[in-house]
């Protein structure tokens, strides 16, 4: 005798296999940038992010139009996170001439800037202890989603030899090493027109937040999360 009842619903596809095997290799780093929010995954790539999950989902499905997707809350327990820097150290060769030995150094971080489908790939950025506000090169930036802060440019002076302009805009960073990433921070930093001077990472909204630990003596400098 036959049974009538509901049919079992189709297995999902072998592209949901994939993405939830990419997503059990990248967990650590998704819950990083992503901490505690509901995350969608497509293709092996996030395709959306939040708070709400029937948000997330919504945005997944009119993206993409199928309804067989990874979707997850990226979980992360309250610690401490240090993102390691790395010094750069050149000999200035004007004094050198004169027998002089003074060493150029520069702290340098990984940074990558959010963008509409996810993160830009990571750049060199110099840590500026002296700069009040970091500042992003054209390149970088045009790549990057932001909000503008102020709608007239800025010219900025003591940066190179001369001055640089550019517009007040606010966007979102993490800093990342070989380990891991950091979380996400919104700062709020001077995007210029041109490239003429390097990735900046300045005092407000990075070093206000975190902790810069740095020893020169012994070849370590991190940034920390608690």
């Amino acid at each position: 005798m036959k049974t009538k009842g509901i049919n079992p619903p189709a297995p999902p596809p072998k592209e949901y296999w994939e993405d939830s095997k990419w997503v059990l290799e990248h967990s650590t780093e998704i819950s990083q940038k992503y901490p505690n929010q509901w995350v969608a995954v497509v293709d092996k790539r996030v395709l959306a992010a939040g708070k709400d999950g029937a948000e997330v989902e919504k945005i997944a499905v009119e993206k993409t139009g199928r309804k067989d997707f990874v979707i997850f809350f990226a979980e992360r327990e309250s610690m401490s996170t240090n993102i390691e820097l790395s010094f750069e150290t050149k000999v200035d060769l004007a004094f050198l001439t004169h027998g002089i030995s003074v060493r150029l150094v520069r702290l340098i971080a990984s940074v990558q800037l959010k963008t509409e489908e996810g993160w830009t790939p990571r750049y060199k950025a110099i840590v500026d202890t002296g700069n009040p506000i970091s500042i992003v090169p054209h390149f970088i930036w045009n790549r990057a989603y932001f909000r503008w802060l102020l709608s007239d440019k800025t010219d900025i002076y003591g940066v190179g030899t001369g001055s640089v302009s550019g517009r007040l805009a606010e966007t979102s960073v993490v800093f990342m090493d070989e380990k891991q990433v950091s979380e996400p921070l919104k700062i709020k930093a001077h995007l210029l027109d041109n490239d003429s001077i390097p990735f900046l990472i300045g005092f407000e909204d990075i070093l206000t937040t975190v902790k810069l630990v740095c020893d020169y003596s012994s070849s370590r400098a991190y940034l920390e999360w608690k």
